[in-house]
């Protein structure tokens, strides 16, 4: 089974994912006075306006209380924009190569790598020159655009800005820099780690053929109160009629 990140343009997928965290965000309660547009000189995005983000901006613009896991292909923890808003796992002590928290996974305070099965979620660093094509540099920028929307840190007069200028960012790293690989286990593993580890919302924007296992974990995501939201695509296919 092959899956594959959708990134490219920002059409369907990115609009849907935008309303989702839209209204996440409008469901937690203000945090006193707020600024309907962030002082972020890229904050003013179209798909933004589109959706009525800024409309919102006086009712909510996120919250730390809320952890939101990225199943993707990893995401830039040390980003300026990203670093104040990734999730971290408070229960385990940073390499004592200890389970602390008996969760299965040893020294994972930052996430998990189910590629490689580490504890380190980055995406992998490499140039240009080390590509064979423009599409392996997926691994670079996939994972940290999708946890930008979401959570890139707001009103803090630098780039752009998150959906949700407060927010938890657990980093969970599936796919690794081809963007697309084998990942039907890493990705089951993945939504049962994020809710076992306290995320109350799951990303994955990836799309692929059904897949039982990817079922069951949905399903126990879904029994556990905690709601999944996944890539519709970029080919205008309706999920009805054409499942995955």
């Amino acid at each position: 089974m092959r899956l594959y990140l959708y990134h490219k343009y920002p059409k369907k997928s990115t609009k849907y994912m935008v309303v989702f965290f839209l209204i996440i965000a409008m469901l937690i309660p203000a945090q006193g006075a707020l600024t309907v547009v962030s002082n972020d000189p890229l904050a003013d995005q179209w798909s933004y306006r589109d959706v009525k983000v800024f409309d919102a901006g006086d009712q909510a613009t996120g919250s730390r209380d809320v952890v939101v896991a990225v199943i993707d292909n990893g995401f830039d923890t040390f980003h300026p924009e990203l670093a104040s808003n990734v999730w971290r796992n408070t229960r385990e002590i940073a390499d004592n190569g200890i389970d602390d928290d008996h969760n299965g996974y040893a020294d994972d305070v930052w996430g998990w790598n189910f590629v490689d099965e580490t504890n380190d979620p980055r995406p992998s660093v490499f140039t240009l020159s080390d590509a064979d094509t423009s599409d392996d540099n997926d691994e670079v920028h996939h994972g940290t655009m999708v946890a930008g929307i979401i959570g890139a840190v707001g009103n803090n007069n630098a780039f752009g800005v998150g959906i949700n200028w407060q927010v938890q960012l657990m980093n969970l790293k599936v796919l690794g820099k081809s963007g697309m690989e084998e990942a039907v286990v890493p990705i089951a593993k993945a939504i049962r780690y994020a809710v076992d580890n306290g995320a109350h919302i799951i990303n994955i924007s990836l799309i692929g053929p059904p897949d039982e296992l990817i079922k069951e974990a949905v399903q126990y995501a879904y029994t556990k109160g905690v709601a999944i939201i996944a890539a519709a695509g970029n080919d205008y296919y309706s999920l009805d009629d054409y499942p995955r």
